[in-house]
């Protein structure tokens, strides 16, 4: 396969987490008309609750934002090829290679919403060839030994590195406002190198992230729209988790592990948020509903929740939504009314952070207890009518 040049390879947009990604293909005429009620993104209500307690947000595009954006983007490919080594890190044209095993429709159902897949598709395309290769000092499938797989996705997480300009970040200086004029700080906007980065979280943070349970399907960033009514008012949240897993509960060798009581199902579905360095990276205020920290996360909490009871991930489920400014994405259509698949006790959400030592970078978030269900609940209504409220100032 001819290798797309880089400057021609369009990546995710630094500090917009939550854009809506370019469709693959065309949607039907009839499922683009698909338009559903006061649209509002995950990250608007994060905004809307910081303004509320005094907090300026940061700005679009910051030195952190984009190591965060950057090291997500290059978290779904490099979980991909690890999880499913087996046959990527095999020549599909070998002879001795006798599985069927398409790369690209894999990876739709891996990652069924498709945030820029065909360039995720074109990068694990290309990479491929590296992956394949067996240690002539280690024959025996060495490829599939995870120190050679880490050690061949450094020059992955460089491309990745290089389209979001890092390298430019690290040498680039903070500047600050005074008045009208802008000042050097003299602050980096980022004190890593790339290589620095590629260390910690590649060489010393992968083995912790990355997710091979065999008795769960993974499914990453799906985007999803939970309907919610306040007040006789629809209003539609797009959210995306960095996860979902939900338990083969079909597969007879998960069966039989239920059967024999070596599995429980307390978590049959796993929803799972990664903290990135954009994020505050501490262990605090997670259920706090007294700041503005606490107030989000719990938010966010909930909403996983209501994902992992109800979320059908199925490719019938995945519709074609039309935004005010006609922009379209593909996203699981939760409705509020739709039925729980999951018992509220079998759904486990849980938060990773990066900079946490390896042994407790899993974090299981706090179960709610009746009060702060409910003070939740009301903070999330309320922020939903103020949004509405800042639409209307806004025209």
């Amino acid at each position: 396969m001819e290798r797309i040049p880089k400057n021609q390879l369009a990546f995710v947009d630094v500090g917009n987490a939550w854009t809506a990604p370019e469709p693959v293909g065309e949607p039907p005429e009839l499922e683009r008309k698909l338009r559903p009620p006061r649209i509002i993104t995950f990250s608007r209500i994060e905004q809307i609750i910081y303004e509320q307690e005094g907090i300026e947000t940061s700005g679009p595009i910051s030195a952190n934002t984009a190591i965060g954006s950057a090291i997500d983007y290059f978290l779904v490919p490099a979980q991909f090829i690890y999880r499913y080594r087996a046959d990527y890190c095999f020549d599909p044209n070998d002879p001795t290679y006798d599985r069927e095993w398409d790369l690209a429709n894999v990876l739709g159902m891996y990652y069924p919403t498709g945030h820029k897949r065909d360039e995720y598709l074109e990068i694990l395309t290309y990479f491929r060839k590296d992956f394949i290769k067996e240690n002539p000092l280690r024959p025996g499938n060495s490829q599939l030994e995870r120190g050679a797989i880490k050690k061949r996705l450094i020059p992955l997480w460089n491309e990745i590195a290089g389209n979001f300009k890092l390298d430019s970040f690290e040498l680039q200086h903070v500047m600050d406002q005074r008045g009208n004029v802008l000042l050097p700080s003299g602050r980096k906007a980022s004190e890593e190198s790339i290589r620095d980065i590629a260390q910690r979280i590649v060489v010393e943070r992968f083995d912790s992230l990355v997710e091979d349970d065999p008795n769960y399907s993974y499914f990453a960033k799906p985007d999803c729209l939970l309907s919610y009514n306040v007040d006789g008012v629809d209003f539609s949240i797009l959210v995306q988790p960095d996860s979902v897993e939900r338990l083969r509960e079909t597969v007879k060798a998960v069966k039989r592990r239920l059967e024999k009581g070596e599995l429980k199902r307390s978590q049959t579905a796993v929803v799972k948020r990664i903290i990135s360095d954009q994020k505050d990276t501490s262990v605090k205020d997670l259920s706090d509903p007294s700041t503005a920290y606490g107030k989000t996360m719990g938010i966010y909490q909930k909403l996983l929740r209501q994902i992992g009871r109800r979320i059908k991930l199925s490719p019938g489920n995945i519709k074609w939504i039309n935004f005010p400014n006609d922009r379209v994405q593909r996203a699981f259509i939760i409705p509020s009314d739709s039925e729980t698949s999951v018992p509220a006790e079998s759904v486990e959400t849980r938060i990773q952070f990066l900079r946490e030592n390896a042994t407790s970078m899993s974090i299981v978030m706090p179960e709610f207890n009746p009060e702060t269900e409910t003070r939740f609940d009301e903070i999330l209504k309320d922020t939903l009518k103020r949004s509405t409220q800042s639409k209307l100032q806004a025209t």
